[in-house]
């Protein structure tokens, strides 16, 4: 078994048992994984978790996810695109359970999606030979690109103001009973904790979009950055 120093042990168990459903399909296992250079402009390499060669020598690079995400991570998606014109060979995400967003987010990103059964075997969700990844318009992706630099720069701007009371008041309560103190400080962290979910969840939206159909998470995201950071006050 082809193993990776510091993983998860649940993605371990998991492509344990993707190298079994390999076999079952009737592929050989690739004992050495082929790094294809990803096209001028992006970062990366198209390599994968698990690789395989059938009877032709054709390729199929499988990335597996122990997690069950809502979208497919960005990341992820640039390489499903980049195989179309890579064509090195298929390229699937390999699951034990998906939603339907998440299924589309794979559609969308041009990436075959395979879903482990309870007898390891693969079921075909989505074939990567029969999708064609969603482009999106320059204009959609400046829009995208403007966004999250915006929301980096309130996120920043509003985690240091956040930091800089927490170090004020972690001074301050030295002089205070202790229950007072203790309070301000947790309501302080609250607020940093809120801050970043607000980011994750921004960053989230911000990677679901893939087209400009998509007006009302676009309108949802401008919302959300516009606003800032909302952190609930406590009297």
């Amino acid at each position: 078994m082809i193993s990776t120093e510091f993983e998860d042990p649940a993605k371990t168990e998991l492509r344990a048992a993707c190298e079994v459903a390999i076999d079952q399909a009737g592929y050989q296992l690739a004992s050495t994984l082929e790094r294809v250079k990803m096209p001028d402009g992006l970062f990366g390499v198209l390599r994968g978790d698990l690789q395989s060669v059938d009877a032709n020598n054709q390729r199929t690079f499988y990335y597996i996810r122990s997690v069950e995400d809502d979208v497919l991570p960005k990341w992820l998606a640039t390489i499903a695109r980049a195989s179309h014109q890579l064509r090195a060979g298929e390229m699937y995400i390999v699951v034990q359970s998906y939603s339907s967003q998440f299924k589309q987010s794979c559609a969308n990103a041009g990436a075959g999606l395979l879903v482990l059964n309870e007898d390891t075997m693969f079921d075909v969700v989505l074939s990567w030979s029969e999708v064609a990844p969603a482009t999106l318009e320059e204009n959609l992706e400046d829009l995208l690109k403007q966004l999250r630099r915006d929301m980096e720069t309130k996120l920043k701007l509003a985690t240091e103001g956040i930091q800089a009371r927490h170090e004020r008041i972690t001074n301050l309560v030295f002089d205070m009973a202790d229950k007072a103190g203790d309070e301000y400080l947790r309501k302080i962290e609250s607020e940093y904790k809120e801050t970043e979910d607000w980011g994750i969840e921004v960053s989230r939206l911000l990677d679901s979009v893939t087209s400009t159909s998509q007006s009302g998470v676009l309108a949802r995201i401008r919302e959300m950055v516009d606003a800032g950071p909302q952190v609930s006050s406590e009297d």
